[in-house]
């Protein structure tokens, strides 16, 4: 028995070569994910400067994209770049819009009681709880590298004191929220959290 096909088939290749192939994949995965809430959020995340994003649903289908950037508040710049993506209609369905803010943040003051060999310097000190909150390095002998908070993400004194206590010299610490007797420090809704004033107060130790 011999089948024929009578119509010439179409779109097929006897040879891909594997760049081609895992093209076709990757497409394939796009299309299925292509206008969803994932799909979004590693959009925005393309965008140089961009922390994290939150996209909250609005009526009909807008959503409102907060952008949260590596610096506070988010630059312009960085929101024309993400309002951008998601205006080219080649990166969204048709009918989705959206709006592109900074996110907001919510502010704490921290006090921090040290005991330490030697006095730290205080820059340094801020600069190392800055950056667990915002993101970026310190060096201090060692380079530490912090990812930042996301909006949303809480943390707590105690987990600000394990930070502190990285730092060369420093034996103790103790954070405290001022005006607060509170440990977690939990941010608003759909906001990310950001000190402002930090208290310091260094007590050497002897011995």
């Amino acid at each position: 028995l011999t089948v024929s096909n009578i119509t010439a088939m179409e779109y097929g290749e006897d040879y891909e070569e594997d760049e081609d192939y895992r093209q076709k994949i990757l497409d394939n995965i796009r299309r299925a994910d292509f206008g969803s809430r994932p799909y979004y959020l590693n959009l925005a995340k393309k965008v140089e400067g961009v922390h994290d994003v939150v996209i909250t649903s609005a009526l009909g289908y807008t959503g409102k994209v907060l952008v949260n950037g590596y610096s506070k508040p988010t630059p312009n710049n960085v929101l024309i770049d993400v309002l951008g993506l998601f205006t080219d209609t080649e990166n969204i369905v048709f009918n989705h819009t959206f709006l592109v803010n900074a996110v907001n943040t919510t502010s704490v003051d921290l006090e921090v009681d040290l005991g330490v060999k030697v006095e730290v310097d205080e820059d340094l000190i801020k600069n190392v709880i800055k950056s667990y909150f915002d993101g970026g390095d310190v060096i201090d002998g060692a380079r530490m590298e912090f990812l930042g908070l996301n909006i949303n993400e809480k943390t707590s004194t105690s987990q600000i004191e394990s930070i502190v206590k990285l730092l060369n010299n420093v034996l103790t610490a103790n954070v405290s929220i001022a005006n607060s007797n509170d440990s977690e420090i939990i941010p608003d809704t759909d906001t990310v959290l950001e000190v402002d004033d930090i208290s310091i107060n260094q007590t050497i130790i002897e011995g």
